[in-house]
């Protein structure tokens, strides 16, 4: 899927400085050997790079529909229509664990918190326990106050997803992204509240 790389091993197959066999593939160190695999690499490559550039546009679309894509955010469910909407289980438990942490407490406490309430993450019809250390990641998600960001792409899922509900409000989102930032100043230095 590398042209540079391809181009180099050809180049060693022509000055003779390699030797090549292949499992499911006849090739002969001739000049029409070299251009079927120079050409086999072509298209390998435009594969690659095709499927690539079909999948981003594909999830663009989606993202500019306020679709899901898959991506699992605690407190929330993707409904049939692939759509996130509030887990009528947990919504409310996160709600607390964000003032929890509103209020200055640690990350540990929030997780004991809801362990404690029964809080399980459910992911593709299964339920697991929470990891503690996903919490940090949670408070400094722009999803939960309705931002949703991929790639290049920024979509306000206020507006796109008719089902969305935030969390928190953009000003408590900053809130606590300050407070990260201000404990943590060399691992967000790329995140701007």
């Amino acid at each position: 899927r590398n042209l540079p790389e391809a181009w180099e091993l050809v180049q060693l197959l022509d000055d003779g400085l390699l030797d090549v066999k292949y499992k499911n593939f006849t090739f002969e160190n001739n000049p029409s050997g070299r251009m079927v695999l120079w050409i086999t690499f072509v298209i390998s490559y435009n594969y690659s790079d095709n499927l690539a550039q079909n999948i981003e546009r594909g999830n663009i679309w989606a993202l500019e529909r306020g679709t899901a894509l898959g991506k699992f955010k605690h407190g929330y469910i993707i409904n049939e229509d692939k759509y996130h909407e509030p887990d009528p289980e947990s919504f409310h438990l996160w709600r607390i664990a964000f003032e929890m942490k509103l209020d200055g407490k640690t990350d540990k406490e929030i997780s004991e918190f809801l362990s404690a309430s029964g809080y399980k993450r459910k992911y593709k019809n299964k339920a697991t326990d929470l990891n503690p250390k996903s919490i940090y990641k949670v408070r400094i998600d722009e999803f939960y106050y309705g931002k949703f960001i991929c790639w290049s792409e920024t979509i306000d899922l206020r507006d796109a997803n008719p089902h969305f509900k935030p969390l928190i409000t953009e000003e408590e989102h900053t809130k606590l992204l300050i407070r990260y930032k201000s404990n943590n100043p060399i691992s967000l230095r790329a995140v701007k509240p």
